[in-house]
């Protein structure tokens, strides 16, 4: 799929631009074509090739969606996020600004391949609303940003010593509390509201309607863990907690 929009600019158009209302910029500074896994074994594709069966949903075969580069570095930040439940040019929710210059994001694939490239010299660099980002890592530490969780994938239980399918399957609306942040202050819909009362461990279902999505496809082109892959849920799609370490 290709970019949207390229645009040629200069060190200084990039220093001293000022960035769109709740936008942040972004420093491609990977990408996954060609790569290779430890082993040796290449892995990379074209992105911009269809390589699935579009019209089959269940050809996951060789997605392009895998190798999305979802990851990128904050070069630039708003002063302030604009919200106002009456202005539909604002976000669709109140929240804090936690981003900072140097912070590594993670966004959806959608956003990540349509959004407009910004090419200084060999430097790509993107515009990402504020409000499609999940999350971020700040050295060592995670932050959850704009409401959202992160989950551990939970197995569906083994019916019987007999069963032989359900042991490798994964739920695909529930999962194990990892990450989780400051809830969103409200929302311009005013029927949305924030699970509140979270914690990390804590197991919980999500409403049904909503289709949890990875926030990695892959843990052999991961940039966040590579040794485990985990749901992205928003709080406000929680319905309840089922299980909590006391």
């Amino acid at each position: 799929m290709a970019e949207l929009l390229k645009i040629e600019v200069t060190e200084k158009d990039l220093r001293d631009g000022i960035l769109p209302q709740n936008y942040v910029m972004t420093l491609m500074d990977y990408t996954a074509e060609g790569a290779s896994t430890k082993s040796g074994i290449i892995y990379g594709i074209n992105t911009e090739l269809v390589y699935a069966d579009g019209d089959n949903p269940d050809d996951n075969s060789s997605h392009a969606a895998d190798l999305a580069e979802v990851s990128s570095v904050v070069v630039k930040v708003p002063q302030k996020l604009y919200f106002n439940p009456d202005d539909e040019k604002g976000m669709n929710w109140e929240c804090n600004m936690e981003l900072e210059v140097g912070d590594r994001i993670w966004t959806n694939v959608i956003e990540t391949l349509n959004a407009v490239c910004l090419v200084c010299g060999d430097k790509v660099y993107k515009l990402i609303p504020y409000s499609d980002i999940y999350c971020a890592k700040r050295g060592d530490t995670v932050i959850m940003i704009n409401g959202f969780v992160l989950c551990r994938q939970k197995y569906v239980e083994t019916i019987s010593e007999l069963d032989i399918t359900s042991g490798d399957r994964i739920c695909k609306d529930r999962g194990i509390v990892a990450y989780l942040g400051k809830p969103n202050k409200r929302y311009r819909t005013t029927d949305y509201m924030d699970f509140l009362d979270l914690r990390e461990g804590d197991e919980i279902l999500w409403d049904r309607k909503y289709a949890a999505y990875l926030l990695e496809r892959q843990t052999y082109a991961s940039r966040f863990n590579d040794k485990e892959l985990f749901w992205v849920v928003p709080r406000r799609r929680i319905v309840a907690v089922l299980n909590r370490e006391l």
